[in-house]
C-alpha cells in the first residue's frame, strides 16, 4: 500500500509526506513439516524542497523504516529466524546550484543508522555542463549504504544456513563521467563508469565450510570492483520510425583474483527499430545480444556441471499492434486492440550461470519460439 500528501506551506517551499506499507506471508513445504514466513513493514519518508531562485533550491528529507517478522522452517521452534523489530532511520539532503545558465552543480549527502550498527554517511556529488544547447557531459560521484537483513543475523537453520550478528554494513562508491548530444531527433550519450563494492555480505563457500565445522553462514567477504562504457542512442529519422541501440563492455574482479564474479555478460548489445502509423498499427523489433559469462566455478571450485554451459546468444523479439477501430474506420467509442508477441523467434537454447546459490552451473533461461497474442476491448 502506497499513500502520499503533497503541499505547499509557503510559496517557494514543496513538502510531500509518504506512507509505504508491505505485507508479505510465505508458506512451503520442507522435510520437517511446513515453513512460515510473516514480515510487515512500514516506510515513512518526509520531503521538503526550498526554491529559493530559479538557480538555486536545497532539497532536505528523512525516512523511518520499521521492519518486523519471523520465519519458522518445519515444526521445531527453535529454528528460523525469531520475532524481529528493527529500525532504520536516514537523513538526506542536497543543494542544486547553478552559477552559470551552462554549469549545474549537485552536493550532498546521506546519513544512516540502522539497529545495532553505527551512524554512517554517504556523500552525492554532480557537475551537469552544457557546452552548446544540445552538447554537454555530467561527472557524477557517489556512495550508498545497505544495513545486513534479519535472514543474515538471525536466521538459525543448522546445519543448512545460521546468521551472523556480527555482519557489518556493505558500502558502494560509484564514479560516471558521460558526454552527450539530444535534440529533436537524436539523443546519443557515451558513459564511462566505475564502482567499488566492500565488505560484501556473502554466504560462505565450501571452502570456507571446511575451516567453519561445516557450518554455513553469512560473512564480510572482500571487495568487488567493476568499471565499463556504455554508448546509447535514440534516432528518429523520420516521422512515425523510431530507432534504438545500445552497447556496453564491462569487466569485473572480486578480491582483486577472480575476475567477471558477477556472471555478467563482458559485452551487451541492444538493437531496436518500431514503426507506427497513422491507420491504426505498429510493429517494433528488437534483439539483445549478451556475449560470453564468466564460469560460476571461478566462484565456487565445488560448482556441480549439471546443464549445458553459457553461450552468447541473441534473443530476436517482435510486436505487431493493430487498432482495428481505427484500421477499418469502424466508428466506434473506444478502440479494439490486436496484439501479437514474437519471443525468441531465434530458438536460441539460452542459459544464464546460477546467479543465487552457485551450486551448479547453469539454469535455462528462456524457452524456444514462443508466440503470445491478446485482444482488449474499451468500454
Amino acid at each position: 500500500m502506497d499513500a502520499t500528501y503533497t503541499d505547499n506551506f509557503f510559496e517557494k517551499l514543496n513538502t510531500s509526506l509518504s506512507l509505504t506499507y508491505n505485507n508479505t506471508g510465505l508458506r512451503y513445504a520442507v522435510p520437517t513439516g511446513d515453513s512460515f514466513g510473516l514480515t510487515n513493514d512500514l516506510l515513512l519518508e518526509l520531503t521538503g524542497d526550498y526554491v529559493f531562485n530559479e538557480n538555486l533550491d536545497l532539497l532536505v528529507g528523512g525516512t523511518s523504516y520499521f521492519l518486523t517478522g519471523n520465519t519458522q522452517p518445519g515444526d521445531d521452534q527453535n529454528r528460523g529466524v525469531p520475532n524481529y523489530f528493527d529500525t532504520w532511520l536516514s537523513g538526506y539532503s542536497q543543494i542544486n546550484y547553478r552559477p552559470f545558465p551552462f554549469l549545474k552543480l549537485v552536493g550532498g549527502g546521506q546519513v544512516n543508522k540502522a539497529t545495532n550498527l553505527n551512524i554512517d554517511f554517504v556523500p552525492r556529488l554532480a557537475i551537469i555542463a552544457n557546452v552548446t544547447p544540445e552538447f554537454g557531459a555530467k561527472v557524477l560521484y557517489d556512495q550508498a549504504f545497505r544495513a545486513p537483513y534479519e535472514a543474515e543475523t538471525s536466521m538459525s537453520d543448522p546445519p543448512v544456513l545460521t546468521g551472523n550478528k556480527n555482519l557489518l554494513p556493505e558500502k558502494i562508491t560509484s564514479f560516471d563521467a558521460q558526454l552527450f548530444y539530444n535534440t529533436e531527433f537524436y539523443q546519443l550519450s557515451s558513459t564511462y563508469f566505475y564502482n567499488i563494492q566492500k565488505q560484501l555480505i556473502t554466504r560462505t563457500t565450501p571452502t570456507d565450510i571446511a575451516q567453519k565445522d561445516f557450518q554455513v553462514t553469512y560473512t564480510n567477504k572482500g571487495e568487488l570492483s567493476g568499471q565499463g562504457v556504455e554508448f546509447e542512442g535514440k534516432i528518429v529519422p523520420i516521422r512515425n520510425l523510431f530507432l534504438i541501440g545500445s552497447f556496453t563492455f564491462q569487466n569485473n574482479i572480486l578480491n582483486n583474483e577472480i575476475k567477471n564474479a558477477t556472471l555478467i555478460p563482458n559485452v551487451m548489445g541492444k538493437l531496436g527499430v518500431s514503426y507506427a502509423s497513422d491507420l491504426g498499427f505498429s510493429v517494433g523489433i528488437f534483439n539483445t545480444y549478451m556475449g560470453m559469462v564468466g564460469n560460476v566455478a571461478n566462484v565456487n571450485p565445488n560448482v556441480k556441471n549439471l546443464n549445458p554451459e553459457v553461450t552468447p546468444f541473441n534473443n530476436l523479439t517482435a510486436k505487431v499492434s493493430v487498432n482495428i477501430n481505427k484500421l477499418l474506420n469502424l466508428g466506434l467509442n473506444e478502440d479494439i486492440l490486436l496484439s501479437v508477441y514474437g519471443v525468441n523467434l531465434l530458438n536460441n537454447k539460452i542459459y544464464y550461470p546460477e546467479f543465487v546459490r552457485k551450486n551448479i552451473n547453469t539454469l535455462p533461461g528462456k524457452p524456444g519460439i514462443s508466440i503470445y497474442s491478446d485482444l482488449s476491448f474499451g468500454f
